[in-house]
């Protein structure tokens, strides 16, 4: 699957294979160079990552968190997400002054459970204009708000395999979301050149490193936990055929036991979907961010699933710093996911 730019113009990147040297420089001239740093704003936390390309070898040299007080940051779709922007700004100022950072252009990632997604089937002879008509119609019978009050994309993934018709990914925020994000970048002087979601970034980083075409040809469920929501794609040849994100409530009470079902909840359905629906036979692995007990629990038991934890070490050193090596760093995958993903091998 093909993932778009940003949620300023789309969600997610397309990780880039330059074949020859007219490829290269049109890449060079013509593509967006996004900044290498980035910054991750979490229901608990601010994250800040720096990464940089010494001898061919990517390495983070700046990694490091400041906590926020409960409900400081409250994720939703429909409401804004910061309760008061001036219990941010503090928390982003001692980031920017504890690690000297100088830069005036941030990547920014904010969560999953505040952009609303839909994948929606169109037939294949539809043309762009008629499938903008579609799309803004059927949006306006799903969307609880004017669809102007919204930055809405869409993109092209993939023929669905069950019905042949075009699936198209399409990723919809509230404006006003949006610009309470970039008034947390305005805080530290610097403004944003890229937005985007941890759940697709995630998937960014499992390309990025993956040898070969490997997995953008494979079947896979790929899971990203983050706070009280879950968000599971499903994909059937490297295309992703369902997606959805979902408020999880025993995470946060820590009833164990409740919380497994939950998972077994929002995961058996596409499961159902893959070997009845699509028909197919090749679903073997499940991407899991480190960090989820339960997760791994419900996937190994319940379906015998491979799992895959995949690590930062995999594709980046770290600078010998005690912020760095303090942090359980493997489970920022998506911030490493979204600063690499538009970046030559």
């Amino acid at each position: 699957m093909k993932i778009k730019e940003s949620i300023m113009n789309g969600v997610g990147k397309v990780n880039h294979v330059i074949a020859n040297i007219g490829a290269y420089l049109n890449y060079q001239i013509l593509e967006p160079h996004y900044p290498l740093l980035g910054v991750e704003v979490t229901e608990d936390a601010l994250y800040l990552m720096k990464l940089k390309k010494i001898k061919k070898q990517w390495k983070m040299v700046v990694f490091d968190s400041e906590p926020l007080e409960e409900g400081t940051v409250k994720v939703a779709p429909l409401e804004p997400n910061v309760t008061d922007i001036s219990l941010i700004v503090p928390h982003m100022r001692a980031l920017w002054s504890r690690n000297k950072i100088e830069d005036k252009q941030l990547s920014l990632l904010i969560p999953d459970k505040s952009v609303i997604i839909f994948i929606i089937k169109l037939e294949h002879t539809t043309s762009k204009k008629e499938a903008d008509r579609l799309i803004q119609w059927k949006l306006r019978k799903s969307v609880p708000f004017p669809i102007e009050l919204a930055k809405v994309s869409w993109m092209v993934m993939s023929a669905d395999p069950v019905d042949k018709k075009m699936n198209i990914l399409v990723t919809l925020i509230k404006k006003e979301i949006v610009e309470q994000y970039e008034k947390i970048a305005q805080s530290v002087d610097a403004s944003i050149a890229l937005v985007d979601i941890p759940f697709f970034n995630f998937v960014n980083y499992l390309r990025f490193t993956s040898p070969g075409a490997v997995i953008k040809e494979q079947d896979f469920i790929a899971i990203n936990h983050n706070g009280t929501y879950l968000t599971i794609g499903l994909f059937s040849g490297g295309d992703l055929s369902l997606f959805k994100c979902r408020v999880i409530q025993h995470k946060a009470t820590g009833n164990y036991e409740e919380y497994k079902k939950e998972i077994v909840k929002e995961l058996h359905p596409l499961v159902m979907y893959y070997f009845d629906q699509i028909g197919r036979k090749d679903l073997k692995t499940v991407f899991i961010k480190a960090g989820n007990q339960a997760m791994q629990e419900v996937v190994k038991e319940k379906y015998g699933f491979t799992i895959e934890q995949p690590s930062l070490r995999d594709a980046i050193t770290f600078e010998n710093s005690p912020t760095i090596l303090a942090e359980d760093v493997d489970s920022h995958l998506p911030l490493a996911g979204l600063l690499l993903g538009r970046r030559l091998s």
